[in-house]
Order: C-alpha cells, then sequence, then structure tokens
C-alpha cells in the first residue's frame, strides 16, 4: 500500500511579467491550451506553421519581468526568441510553471543550503530559490551555450551572481565532449548526444567538480539522467540530497524510465509522485500534479511508489526521491494521511 504525505501548498510567486515582445506574444497565442472555434482552430494551425519562420527571421525579441527578492523587486530583460520564457507568460502555467517542484523546493531547501540546478535553461528555479533565502548557494549547469547567456544575464540583472555559480557544460557519466541536439527551436527540449547537433559541449562528471555537497537537486536533462546520476555517485552517497527529476515513461523501451530509478534505490533512495490533495463532496482524493490551479485548501502529497510501477504512471511527472536516511526529515514538513 503506497504511502502519502501532505503538507499545505506554500504561497510563493517572485515573478511577473512586465512587458512582452511581439515573438512571444505571437507564440502565446498560437500554442494556447485550445480554441474556442474550429475558425479559431484553424487559424491557431496555421500561425504554428508560420510561428518557427517568423522564430528564424526575428533577430531581437526583449521583454521585461519583475522579480522580488526578499521583498526587493528588480525588473529584469528577458530574450524573448527563448520559449522556455513562456514559463512567466503562458496561459498554461498562469497558476505557476511545474508547482510541485516549486514547492518542494521552497518546503525543503534550508536557508543557507545548496541547491543544484541541473538543467537550469534561464535558470527559473534558481531565480525562484534564491527569492526567499537570504544566504545560499547555487550552482546552475546549462550546457547550451545561447541558453547560458540568458542565464547569466538573468542572474546578473537579478544581482544574485555573488550566490550563484555557473557552469557552461552537461553534467554526465565521463568527462570528455558531447554535443547539443535541439529538435526544433525550444531549447528546453535540448538534449546531450555523442552524435552531431547545434553545438560541442563539454562534459563532467559531478564527483569531479570539487563542490560543496548539496542539499537538494533539481534535474531536467531530457533524457540524460542516469549518465548525469552515475557521474554523481559518490556526491549523492555522500550528501544524500533530496532530489527531483523529470522522468518519460516509454512503452517500446522501459529501461529508459527505469534505469534512473532502480540506480537510485540502490543508493538507497524511496521515490514519490508529487500530486495534489483535493477534497470533493466531503471526500479527499488526490490528482497528478500538473497546470491546473490550485485552489484554497488544497494540499501538496507525496504519493510513494516502486520503480517497477512506474509505467502505471502514463504521463511525464517530476519524480521526488528521498534517502531512507532522510526520511524523518522529511517527516518534520510532510504529515501522514490519513492523520
Amino acid at each position: 500500500m503506497s504511502t502519502i504525505l501532505v503538507k499545505e501548498f506554500p504561497a510563493h510567486a517572485p515573478f511577473r511579467m512586465r512587458r512582452l515582445p511581439f515573438l512571444a506574444r505571437f507564440y502565446r497565442y498560437a500554442y494556447k491550451e485550445q480554441a474556442t472555434s474550429r475558425a479559431e482552430q484553424l487559424f491557431m494551425s496555421a500561425l504554428r506553421q508560420l510561428y518557427p519562420l517568423y522564430h528564424r527571421l526575428c533577430r531581437s525579441s526583449v521583454g521585461e519581468f519583475d522579480y522580488e527578492r526578499l521583498g526587493r523587486r528588480t525588473t529584469i530583460r528577458f530574450n524573448g526568441r527563448n520559449i522556455v520564457f513562456q514559463a512567466l507568460y503562458a496561459p498554461l502555467f498562469k497558476n505557476g510553471y511545474e508547482p510541485d517542484v516549486a514547492a518542494l523546493l521552497d518546503s525543503l531547501l534550508p536557508e543557507g543550503g545548496t541547491f543544484f540546478d541541473i538543467g537550469s535553461n534561464w535558470g527559473y528555479f534558481t531565480l525562484l530559490a534564491a527569492s526567499n533565502h537570504s544566504k545560499l548557494t547555487v550552482h546552475a549547469f546549462e550546457p547550451t551555450p545561447t541558453t547560458f547567456q540568458d542565464l547569466t544575464s538573468c542572474l546578473a540583472q537579478a544581482g544574485i551572481s555573488d550566490l550563484v555559480t555557473c557552469h557552461n557544460l552537461a553534467l554526465s557519466s565521463a568527462d570528455g565532449e558531447a554535443f547539443i541536439q535541439m529538435p526544433g527551436i525550444d531549447s528546453g527540449m535540448a538534449q546531450v548526444s555523442k552524435s552531431g547537433g547545434v553545438a560541442r559541449v563539454g562534459t563532467r562528471r559531478l564527483d569531479s567538480l570539487n563542490l560543496p555537497g548539496p542539499d537538494f537537486i533539481k534535474a531536467d536533462v531530457e533524457g540524460h539522467e542516469i549518465e548525469v546520476f552515475k557521474g554523481a555517485t559518490e556526491t549523492l552517497k555522500m550528501s544524500r540530497p533530496f532530489i527531483v527529476f523529470e522522468n518519460k515513461p516509454d512503452y517500446l523501451r522501459p529501461e529508459n524510465a527505469l534505469d534512473a530509478l532502480f540506480f537510485l534505490a540502490g543508493l538507497g533512495y524511496r521515490f514519490y509522485m508529487p500530486a495534489v490533495q483535493r477534497r470533493h463532496d466531503g471526500q479527499d482524493y488526490f490528482m497528478q500534479c500538473g497546470w491546473h490551479p490550485v485552489g484554497d485548501g488544497e494540499k501538496l502529497a507525496l504519493v510513494s511508489f516502486e520503480p517497477g510501477t512506474r509505467h502505471l504512471w502514463q504521463l511525464d511527472v517530476n519524480v521526488f526521491a528521498c534517502h531512507e536516511s532522510r526520511q524523518q526529515e522529511l517527516m518534520t514538513v510532510f504529515k501522514a494521511w490519513p492523520a
């Protein structure tokens, strides 16, 4: 039987869109969740075919968003050509981008702690973590050169470069070189590959970087998770950080989803699916965490599972992994359900 842990969702929203450039407004409309009529559906389909061409032709697109840290607000200029900034403006994310990851960071990253943001893109989660911590050490890893420029620019404008060390490399299981493949124009889909791609990048094992032990790791590396974890074996054994990582089901090659889970299990990790606890007609029920609104009184839930049952959960998920030695620490933040 699954163990279910619950806690209140932290109320924390440090970002507010200030000025959206035309390229981003084009994207927001063309890729909004659904059309309201058949005519609009056809129009949106045409826009989606035009958008990649316009993206290539539009060499500059600058917008602004406000970022609040410890009560102080700063305006940050951003590169509208990087689609991943949609975390700030797409209707899909109007209630926050990956609220489960954000809530886990808010709940479990201690003041003065160390956070590894692996696959940081422009730095959404690095900025989020820094927004309510006066003391923090962050190591942000982003291998794609153009996206790395967005990362360093945002952090410098936010005034937190002294807290964050940015690494323009790909974490992997060996020190060497690889390529970045970019399916389409979405930097969030960039993948590490041994064959050719849009850029050649250095690869390093986390164990070889001689960094301070992390308290919390977020990894979003588009299928490269097992290589990252293998290269971090000694770090994981010594520090036993909380880990949240993207995991995609693959029914033709299930090992693509399972390898990272079984590897971490061998190091003593236990696994949870983040969910939302809701009530209907006086009864509690749970929904997989996604992009739906988090309403008043709803709670963040962690539902335990075994690696072998992963493919019973059909959607892409952010898996939360807690080392068995830190279960009691987890229970000081979450409560068992039912009480």
